[in-house]
């Protein structure tokens, strides 16, 4: 059975991942968004809480899911938990980014910064679920 604890820890490792990659990238990735701090910020300058709850719910989701594929495949241990997170995330983050960023014209580097984002997010939850699991 797979925990619904276990699954919360996992997510909300992944959301940390993101905090952290976004707080030592977060110039870099406004810049290749072609926007501002200041832009992207409330009338009071307070950044809005709504993204941050909802990338929260997609790293629980995440980790939901990663949960379900590996105990449909009987992978235990941190090894097959991040291998499979990384096999996930090459076909379907990766690809998917890379396809909707590139009919959307955006910079490489926006590409690379936010699929590097959900790569590390999914290696977080994945520790968790392999430690925990």
């Amino acid at each position: 059975m797979i925990e619904p604890l276990t699954i919360l820890a996992a997510g909300v490792a992944a959301w940390l991942a993101g905090a952290v990659w976004y707080g030592l990238l977060g110039s870099k990735w406004l810049a290749a968004l072609g926007t501002t701090r200041a832009a992207l910020a409330r009338p009071k300058g307070l950044p809005s809480a709504v993204p941050f709850i909802l990338v929260l719910v997609a790293d629980v989701v995440l980790a939901w899911v990663l949960a379900l594929v590996l105990h449909a495949t009987f992978s235990a241990g941190i090894g097959n938990a991040v291998a499979w997170a990384m096999v996930l995330w090459m076909g379907f983050v990766l690809t998917t980014i890379a396809g909707n960023y590139t009919f959307a014209r955006r910079q490489p580097m926006l590409t690379l910064i936010d699929s590097g984002h959900w790569l590390l997010a999914m290696i977080a939850a994945a520790v968790v679920l392999g430690l925990l699991g």
